[in-house]
């Protein structure tokens, strides 16, 4: 018996077939079927160099430019934002951070200037920088906080399903930032959230009083 292959189902708008994408950007994020977290990290990482490239004419080159602490200010608060945008939701593995890592480290250097072998926390630590993992990690870690004290119930509802559901996916959000919480020692997420909801209740319960 040969089995015959399962093929799409064709959608119509009244007589004409209507194209289907392998991917799309929402909100800025690149939703693909394939590859997703390596699509995003690319683009990411392409318009991340071209507005460091658009900051050199203010100083923002290295040697002969700006003081390396405040040029690091100026990556932080414009070059930072558009490598990471989005990418605290996405499932990235150690060759994807690693790339980002790679960035991160290559431009810190540059501002300094310091030799190409020159260690790691040696990069770090005269201007107060951080590693990209930590740079994710504070990302996660306000997302999650924006959703415990979000008064959506939908929202708190739809976290609470995943808690449950996906607690052992790697690929979902909360599971993932439950192991931040424990690597730096972070009550977990449903102790916050009781601590968050009582906070919110004492502070309302004074407002009201007379």
């Amino acid at each position: 018996m040969i089995k015959s292959k399962c093929q799409p189902g064709i959608i119509k708008l009244g007589n004409e077939a209507i194209q289907t994408d392998n991917q799309a950007t929402h909100l800025g994020i690149i939703r693909a079927t394939k590859n997703e977290s390596r699509i995003n990290i690319q683009k990411h990482i392409s318009i991340a160099r071209k507005t460091l490239y658009s900051l050199i004419p203010v100083g923002l080159n290295g040697k002969g430019g700006l003081n390396p602490k405040t040029a690091y200010k100026i990556y932080q608060a414009c070059v930072l934002p558009r490598l990471l945008y989005g990418l605290e939701i996405l499932p990235l593995n150690l060759m994807q951070i690693g790339e980002l890592r790679q960035f991160h480290i290559k431009t810190i250097r540059c501002f300094q200037p310091l030799p190409i072998r020159t260690s790691t926390a040696a990069v770090y630590m005269p201007i107060g920088a951080i590693p990209i993992e930590a740079e994710l990690h504070k990302r996660q870690l306000s997302l999650l906080y924006s959703i415990l004290v979000s008064e959506n119930t939908k929202l708190r509802t739809l976290m609470e399903r995943q808690l449950i559901v996906n607690s052992e996916n790697p690929e979902s959000f909360f599971p993932r930032v439950q192991e931040i919480l424990q690597y730096h020692s972070i009550m977990p997420i449903h102790e916050l959230k009781k601590k968050i909801s009582q906070q919110n209740f004492n502070g309302k319960s004074k407002l009201t009083q007379p």
